[in-house]
């Protein structure tokens, strides 16, 4: 009852969130116990029962009658109205993402009378983890403590590409997803933050994450967002919830030369609950500036802020389209969108103090720009992308527990051409095209406005290639992307 009339607000000011619906109806002040302020749960529950053992079971045997917990109770309407109350709680709790401490509530005594069941694989109160399992040594202990300190290796990659005109290695994406699995397969991250991807039942990162599995033997679960392409998250253990949100949000900011997607997945990691988020901050080809973009990191801090809700550091990925504003970095101008998340309480892992990024000189610590997949030579220039992580939610459902602590080594991803798994011929230079008219035959018109051939041509060289109707090469090489992505390993380590 007084969950329908907080959210309608007929009792108060509508409540927006966890605390204030917790205040709202959970809150009895001294003592712990259900609020009853009309004591009509006390008359239904309590006196109730009370007066039908009374009246019925005078010359009953309770122990028969109620057989259980309650067989040796001086007291069984209060014992059966505890067992009611211990169950509503845990259920209202689960349902509702409360956390209401249910051994307060059924018999407002802390007294382990109402403890949380480990080992059936719902997380609640007074437990940090519960894997679905009463075994130790797998991340989550025989009596649901996380075995902590627990390492994660954490990977972020933008892997498609400019998707512009005539892009070199657009083309290739498919034998490029295969080398990225590779590369996947030989890192074995827990974690995986993807941007640029393409969806539906046949896109990169659902065809990834089947590699990873078919060729490699490696299982991750995969969730994707976005219209055309968007960010995905790939992960070794299964996901329990995604979401997405447009940002900005078009209510608050009607006009935005390029809107972006924010994802977010809830990760069943054994040692509980992780949020994990993949971003994508707008482009400077698409109008977007860098107040543009400062402000869309503004509305990802906020729904990061809304949504986080686990007793661990949260962790993200992003292609910020922005640097990390250490020092090291060149174009310092290109700092304010991470500032604002670093001053947020954000972490980067990948910074200047790792590696620099002042092309030409120095490009170790670049992430970005490789003009011609093709091209083992081409390298980055701009540093761009990163993976951070966010303290752990203060207001989640359970008090933080842990911190983030970068162990690394931090580093470039994929920072290397890759061998192509199935070299193929292409056209040199390309064919330029606006339908398959315009293409000989056997080719027809990419979507990128350039002949391919209809049928793949395999070879391990340019002898394979005919060399008509055009110049022909064996491509036998091929960077995974124009971003080389991020890779870094952190502890989560009990606080204090």
């Amino acid at each position: 009852s007084c969950l329908k009339a907080a959210l309608a607000g007929t009792n108060g000011a509508p409540v927006t969130d966890r605390g204030a619906l917790e205040a709202r109806c959970l809150t009895d002040a001294g003592s712990g116990a259900i609020p009853d302020p009309r004591d009509k749960i006390a008359k239904a529950c309590t006196e109730k029962l009370a007066s039908v053992l009374e009246k019925r079971c005078d010359e009953v045997a309770l122990a028969d009658a109620l057989p259980g917990d309650c067989a040796a109770s001086p007291t069984p309407d209060i014992c059966v109205d505890a067992l009611v109350a211990c169950r509503v709680c845990r259920l209202l709790d689960r349902s509702g993402g409360l956390r209401r401490d249910c051994d307060l509530f059924d018999d407002a005594t802390d007294n382990d009378s109402c403890p949380a069941p480990c080992g059936d694989g719902v997380l609640e109160v007074g437990e940090e983890c519960d894997d679905g399992a009463t075994a130790s040594g797998d991340g989550c202990d025989a009596t649901c403590v996380a075995e902590l300190p627990a390492a994660l290796t954490l990977v972020n990659h933008n892997i498609l590409q400019d998707l512009s005109v005539g892009v070199v290695g657009y083309d290739d994406l498919a034998d490029r997803i295969e080398i990225l699995a590779a590369e996947v397969a030989a890192a074995d991250p827990d974690l995986i933050l993807l941007q640029e991807v393409r969806l539906g039942v046949d896109g990169s990162a659902r065809t990834l994450v089947e590699l990873l599995d078919t060729l490699h033997g490696k299982t991750y679960f995969s969730v994707e967002y976005g219209v055309g392409s968007g960010n995905a998250v790939v992960s070794r253990w299964p996901l329990e919830r995604e979401e997405i949100e447009l940002l900005p949000d078009p209510d608050e900011v009607a006009s935005f030369p390029d809107r972006r997607f924010a994802g977010r997945a809830v990760v069943a990691s054994p040692y509980g609950p992780l949020d994990v988020y993949s971003m994508h901050l707008c482009a400077g080809s698409i109008g977007c500036s860098m107040d543009d973009r400062t402000l869309q990191a503004a509305a990802f801090l906020d729904f990061v802020e809304r949504t986080h809700t686990s007793h661990y550091p949260a962790i993200v990925g992003a292609d910020f389209n922005a640097h990390t504003g250490t020092a090291g970095d060149a174009q310092a101008s290109n700092d304010p969108p991470v500032d604002l998340l670093q001053g947020a309480g954000w972490t980067s892992l990948f910074d200047g103090a790792d590696a620099p990024c002042d092309a030409p000189a120095d490009r170790s610590g670049c992430t970005s720009g490789i003009d011609d997949l093709t091209d083992t030579a081409d390298t980055t220039d701009r540093r761009i992308d990163n993976l951070m992580t966010v303290p752990a939610a203060a207001d989640g459902p359970i008090a933080p527990l842990a911190a983030a602590t970068e162990v690394g080594p931090t580093g470039r991803f994929a920072a290397s051409p890759g061998t192509d798994p199935n070299a193929e011929c292409h056209f040199e230079p390309r064919l330029p095209c606006s339908d398959d008219d315009d293409c000989p035959a056997s080719t027809e018109c990419h979507a990128n406005d350039f002949c391919v051939f209809s049928s793949p041509v395999s070879c391990t060289d340019n002898g394979d290639c005919s060399g008509t109707p055009a110049t022909q090469i064996c491509r036998t090489t091929l960077w995974v992307s124009d971003h080389v992505g991020v890779i870094s390993t952190v502890d989560l380590e009990r606080l204090p």
